[in-house]
């Protein structure tokens, strides 16, 4: 069993993509979302190990992977994607938030790589569900080193606030100065320069969803009893749309279930949906 292997992959415009490689069995890529890099999926990655060999990669900006770049846009994540299932030679693809928008817009694009995709509450904006107005908040803080700032104002906009939204401000800064300890604040830190640009692609290519019927992939859609009710709403419209989508909702689950929460309950559903 391969057990992580670092490899590097060379993106369409040269850019270096570094992937964590472990298990044995069919290939199976794993891509992060916003705010999260290849070592949150480990967990997950472990539990998958002894069916596929899975390849988790840091999306562009982050980890060992290179920079996002001026002219970072959607076509730059779709080539990465691209990049790391030709080096793989994988055809399956699990994408989380953020990553799962790349799976589907890599499925629109080049739908040929693909045999089979699942995304767990793909970051989707339909009818102008994703906002930006946000963002200068979001860049002040980053600018000023205000870490705790700058991840509330990230959960806030995104809704991902969860029971504490209704706190007062401060008492949500609290709380997250509590969790940003140590190795997690500087974590932040490297990774919150990366959030504007993926909040502006993804708020620019708001739709009504109907782009999405052109993904014939069989697709598995999941989403968490407990995640934002609008990725709820995201994932009842493209299942209704997709011609080849099954829709789950995950007791008990919420928006971090794949790397944080609950990584070997969503194994388990794509160890079902993804196995022989």
């Amino acid at each position: 069993m391969t057990s992580g292997v670092v490899e590097s992959v060379v993106s369409a415009d040269g850019t270096a993509i570094g992937c964590e490689v472990t298990g044995r069995g069919p290939a199976l890529v794993v891509v992060h979302g916003t705010l999260r890099a290849a070592r949150h999926h480990r967990a997950m990655a472990t539990a998958l190990a002894g069916d596929f060999t899975v390849w988790t990669f840091d999306r562009r900006g982050r980890g060992t992977s290179g920079p996002q770049g001026v002219a970072y846009d959607m076509d730059r994540e779709c080539d990465d994607l691209a990049a790391v299932l030709e080096h793989s030679g994988a055809t399956m693809v699990f994408g989380h938030s953020y990553g799962g928008l790349v799976a589907l817009e890599l499925a629109l694009r080049d739908p040929a790589m693909l045999t089979r995709l699942a995304v767990y509450e793909p970051a989707i904006s339909i009818d102008g569900a994703f906002t930006t107005d946000w963002l200068p908040e979001l860049d002040a803080a980053v600018a000023d080193g205000r870490i705790e700032d700058a991840v509330i104002s990230v959960m806030r906009g995104l809704e991902l606030l969860g029971p504490i939204k209704n706190m007062p401000g401060r008492l949500q800064r609290a709380m997250a100065r509590v969790i940003m300890r140590g190795d997690m604040a500087e974590e932040a830190r490297t990774l919150l320069p990366t959030v504007h640009a993926e909040v502006a692609t993804a708020a620019g290519l708001d739709s009504t969803g109907d782009r999405y019927a052109g993904v014939d992939v069989d697709t598995l859609l999941l989403t968490g009893e407990r995640g934002p009710d609008y990725l709820r709403g995201v994932a009842e419209r493209l299942h209704g749309i997709m011609p080849s989508s099954a829709w789950t909702v995950l007791a008990r689950c919420a928006h971090n279930a794949p790397d944080l929460e609950s990584p070997d309950t969503v194994a388990a559903e794509l160890r079902r949906y993804f196995g022989p």
